[in-house]
Order: C-alpha cells, then structure tokens, then sequence
C-alpha cells in the first residue's frame, strides 16, 4: 500500500491500532505491516495502540498536551507543567505533568515523559478548562489556581503552621509573585475547600488571612 495513499486516508494527527487497520488494505498480516511503517519511521508509537504520523509525513508535529490526555485518562494537564506554562514558575518543565482519579502511571515515549498524580475524585473536575490550540485540536489543563492546589495537594503535602505564606510561595515554591497576584483568590479557596488535604487546608486559612 502506498504510504501516501494511506496519510491521505487519516487526516487526525492521533489514531488508534483500530484506525489503522480499517485503512490498511492489500495486506494480509497488517500487524507486521504496521511495524514495518514504525520501523521505517512513517508512523510513531507512542504506547500500545497509540501512533502520530512522523515529521515527514505532518510537518505540523503534535501536541504533547493533547497525547497526555489520550495516553492515560481521564486526565488533564497540571502541577510543575501547568505552572510553567502559566508562567507561576520560572522553569521550563520538559515531562508533561498530568492529574487523574486513577493510580499513579508514567509512560516514557518517543514524544516524551508523561507522568500522571493521583488525585482524590471529589476534587478532581473542578477548575479544569478546555484549552483551544486551534479549531479542531483542544486539551484539558487545570486552571492557574487549580494547578497550584494540586501542586501543594500532591508536591508539598505539608506545611507548617508558622511559615508565612510570602515564604511558602516564593522561598519554597518559587512562585512568580507578579502571576500569583492574578489568581483569583475565591476560586483558590472555593476549590480548596474541596481538596483532602492537610496542606491545602492550612494553605486556604493563611490565603484568607491575607
């Protein structure tokens, strides 16, 4: 089969084994002959059943946020990657970050390191948005305030009552002190209060305090 005939046939950047198969034709064993796309470097495999087209066949590339929410799911984008990409902290994080109501994973891929945080159900939907890329392609990521909860919730874990919460953002956490003004400090504590979390909590009380 000719390999331009069959990019043709899949426009998404994203499919599946399934997807793949159904597009196949002219061969007998499409098993082998999608190892053979891999092994030629037409497709990528990002994890069993998951592929991308290669560079060469979609200059365009694709979009790590999005394979993180296909990898393992549900999930969204958050913690150490949400909050560098919301400039909160000065880094440049290479792993994607991801939280989910399921167990504890991390797959390492030819597109990256992906790693996801359980995290208690009751506080896992709120503060997640659609974040567009353009109109056909779209991710969940945490919003600021929820990346920030989930990364106190699940990094930190604990706080001490006497630290002042200038020192805790910025000596221990080092976030940006000019982006954590922009938070919107009602949704801070409305989901907040959601959390099961020590640190959380005693996070919200010195929030409230000022």
């Amino acid at each position: 089969m000719d390999i331009i005939a069959l990019r043709k046939s899949i426009s998404a950047k994203y499919f599946d084994y399934q997807r793949l198969c159904t597009v196949i034709v002219g061969k007998t064993n499409k098993r082998r002959f999608i190892g053979q796309l891999i092994k030629k470097g037409y497709i990528v495999r990002i994890k069993k059943g998951l592929y991308v087209w290669s560079e060469q066949l979609d200059p365009t590339g694709y979009s790590k946020e999005i394979l993180s929410n296909l990898i393992y799911g549900p999930s969204y984008v958050s913690l150490e990657y949400a909050l560098s990409f919301y400039g909160l902290i000065p880094e440049r994080v290479e792993a994607v970050t991801a939280v989910t109501f399921k167990k504890n994973k991390l797959f390492i891929s030819p597109a990256g390191s992906f790693e996801y945080s359980h995290l208690y159900k009751g506080a896992y939907a709120a503060g997640v948005k659609l974040y567009t890329i353009n109109h056909t392609e779209n991710y969940l990521i945490a919003c600021p305030e929820k990346a920030l909860l989930d990364y106190i919730a699940l990094r930190v874990k604990k706080i001490d009552s006497d630290t002042h919460l200038s020192q805790l953002l910025h000596d221990d956490m080092r976030i940006d002190e000019d982006e954590y003004e922009k938070l919107n400090m009602d949704l801070l504590i409305n989901y907040g209060a959601l959390y099961r979390s020590a640190a959380i909590h005693k996070f919200i009380i010195k929030v409230s305090n000022g």
